[in-house]
């Protein structure tokens, strides 16, 4: 199993927890239509790190074998991200179909996105 980009959990208490998690909270621009994510330093069991196209490359699986995915809702993520973005080596971009807010996309949606090692 690979660690998910965002873990919840502190303690007790329900909540986003960001030290177990891959990434930084998620930044949203251009009134909620762009979410950018910055992973936070993790490596692979191999030592490689983990990269924004590890992040696109799930990515991409999950969309081109959705029938087989079972979080798949139509009209939900991943139909609303247009694409993924890499914008360097921690960061990435994904343009939405439309705005959403902040904290119930990042809860709700991003925290399906799973990074895997795109170079294996």
């Amino acid at each position: 199993m690979y660690r998910p980009r965002s873990l919840f959990g502190i303690g007790s208490r329900p909540g986003l927890n960001p030290q177990l998690s891959l990434a930084d909270l998620p930044q949203h621009s251009d009134g909620g239509q762009v979410v950018t994510i910055t992973l936070t330093p993790y490596r692979w069991s191999n030592g490689d790190p983990v990269t924004a196209r590890d992040a696109g490359f799930w990515f991409t699986l999950v969309r081109a074998n959705r029938s087989e995915w079972a979080a798949d809702v139509s009209g939900a993520f991943p139909d609303s991200v247009r694409s993924v973005h890499i914008d360097s080596p921690s960061r990435f971009s994904l343009p939405l179909t439309r705005a959403s807010g902040s904290s119930w996309y990042t809860c709700h949606e991003l925290s399906q996105l799973t990074p895997i090692p795109q170079a294996v």
